[in-house]
């Protein structure tokens, strides 16, 4: 995990799903996530992926993000 302080913020780069686990309750005011959503980049080319391998990344809510 990278710890970045800019002025009052703090930016956090790492693996979303452990990082949401270390952090208190309370303790943020935004939550972006870049995960990769199923995108299937090939060089140039795009990927067509089935439902259910687009999905598979996805197969527990991330309730840490919920208010």
């Amino acid at each position: 995990m990278e710890k970045v302080v800019i002025r009052d913020c703090i930016l956090y780069r790492g693996d979303c799903l452990e990082m949401l686990e270390t952090i208190p309750p309370g303790s943020v005011s935004c939550c972006f996530g870049d995960p990769p959503y199923g995108i299937g980049y090939q060089g140039n080319h795009r990927k067509v992926m089935a439902k259910q391998e687009m999905l598979a990344n996805d197969e527990r809510p991330h309730l840490e993000m919920v208010p």
